[in-house]
């Protein structure tokens, strides 16, 4: 039997510890012909909570500096000059403002799935870090 060559999808199911029988294995579940996982909500929900844990750092880091940024923008404008469009001021704020309401409740579950204990230590270390 031919050796199957290793994927970009089994290199992101290493890096997520996922196992592609296991996977495969949870009821109406499939890959798709374009190589896409297809998994019941419940399923993908399971998966989201266990990568919360496991890549707390990057999820967490990665949050608040998009957080950081977004707030950055509310206080100073739409400053960044390399960007060829510009909006108004008045119209980039309400941009702002509804993005940040937009995703508060993505990162209110975020931090639940990642644990209260360890949302603590993050700031800490963040804290620590200087970057907090």
């Amino acid at each position: 039997m031919p050796r199957r060559t290793p994927t970009g999808r089994d290199a992101a199911a290493r890096r997520l510890s996922l196992d592609e029988e296991e996977t495969l294995a949870e009821p109406h579940t499939f890959v798709d012909r374009s190589g896409w996982y297809k998994v019941p909500f419940q399923t993908a929900v399971r998966a989201a909570r266990q990568r919360c844990r496991r890549f707390l750092r990057e999820i967490l880091g990665r949050m608040e500096k998009d957080e950081e940024d977004l707030r950055q923008q509310l206080v100073s404008g739409n400053l960044d000059v390399s960007e060829s469009w510009c909006i108004a001021d008045a119209r980039h704020r309400e941009y702002v403002e509804e993005r940040l309401r937009k995703l508060e409740p993505v990162h209110a579950i975020i931090r639940e799935w990642s644990g209260q204990e360890a949302r603590e230590e993050f700031d800490q270390v963040l804290v620590l870090s200087g970057g907090g």
